[in-house]
């Protein structure tokens, strides 16, 4: 269990009573922003310009939003503006995208550190690896049964991005000072959310594969049975 545990919950099924259908909420606007903020933090970082660790952190704030979308739902729980579908859909699609474009970035800044730039290779190397593996294993699912797959959300799955986040973060933040003393301890916390964050995310890839195999399990057992059950012509 890593040291974030404590702060992330399961997210809500997508038949919970709770989920609505409309688009504009607080949640969804965090979602939203992420990918913006993130292409904007990149274009600093490769710039080389300085004060890119203020707006990364709040990139990585926003994906807070399955907390507010649960206030939102406990405050007001007949508003349908707290869990939305396409939040859910939306968010892993969003927390790829902006970690993708700020670790990218981040191996090209010209100030970032360079310990700080292995450890955001380590995240980034995992966060690759998943995304691979999920076109792999979406293209074998819809050969399989002409259906998209959509993995839901799990706890894991959030932790490591958070960690992650964390890590990217850190990793900015050496573009902004000049300390070696501060250098040194900003790449220490990039190493160590990096690694915990690769470790969790492999272990949630690999909970995601033995689902894909049990769905694709049922896929072709589905066929069959249907087939014993219709009567003789």
């Amino acid at each position: 269990m890593g040291v974030l545990r404590r702060f992330i919950t399961e997210p809500r099924p997508m038949d919970s009573e709770l989920i609505s259908d409309k688009l504009l909420t607080p949640a969804n606007a965090l979602t939203a922003t992420r990918p913006l903020l993130a292409a904007k933090a990149a274009r600093m970082l490769l710039a080389g310009d300085r004060y890119v660790t203020p707006l990364v952190v709040v990139m990585a704030a926003t994906d807070m939003e399955g907390a507010v979308a649960r206030f939102v739902d406990k405050r007001w729980p007949d508003a349908g503006r707290g869990t939305t579908k396409s939040g859910i859909v939306a968010d892993k699609y969003a927390d790829v995208a902006a970690i993708l474009c700020v670790a990218g970035a981040t191996l090209r800044a010209p100030r970032v550190a360079m310990a700080a730039k292995a450890a955001v290779a380590v995240a980034l190397g995992q966060e690759g690896t998943k995304v691979a593996w999920a076109l792999n294993r979406g293209a074998q699912y819809r050969t399989a049964t002409s259906e998209n797959l959509d993995f839901p959300a799990n706890a894991l799955g959030k932790e490591s991005m958070a960690e992650k986040l964390i890590a990217v973060s850190a990793a900015v933040a050496t573009n902004d000072t000049d300390s070696h003393i501060l250098r040194t301890g900003l790449c220490a916390v990039a190493a160590g959310f990096a690694g915990s964050g690769a470790l969790h995310g492999e272990q949630a890839r690999r909970e995601y594969d033995e689902l894909f195999q049990e769905l694709m399990a049922e896929a072709y057992v589905a066929p069959e049975l249907h087939d014993v059950s219709e009567p003789a012509s």
